[in-house]
């Protein structure tokens, strides 16, 4: 079955979007880490937590912006079943690691 894509999204592949998604949530969390080492007297703190902010955020806009977030908003009846899986498996992974991240806080 053909899809129907926008031209508004990138053409990234599944390992490029693993990646920035990785990239993205090491900026993010760094920059939550970070965050508390933001004293006086450390300069280096505030530029080194804005730099992993300033990632974190691009890289998950990237995402964002990916096909793949084609296939997370798609209505089930424009993407085949491989594509359903491929969503599916990562509604579950999203729902372990929100459950993990609730349980270590």
């Amino acid at each position: 079955m053909k899809t129907n894509r926008s031209s508004a999204y990138l053409n990234l592949s599944p390992r490029t979007v693993q990646r920035l998604f990785q990239l993205a949530l090491t900026g993010l969390w760094s920059w939550f880490a970070l965050k508390f080492f933001l004293t006086e007297g450390k300069p280096a703190a505030p530029v080194a937590s804005a730099l992993c902010l300033l990632t974190g955020v691009v890289a998950a806009i990237l995402v964002f912006l990916s096909d793949l977030s084609f296939i997370a908003h798609a209505p089930e009846q424009d993407i085949d079943e491989y594509q359903l899986q491929q969503r599916n498996r990562a509604y579950l992974a999203t729902l372990r690691y929100g459950c993990g991240a609730l349980a270590l806080a």
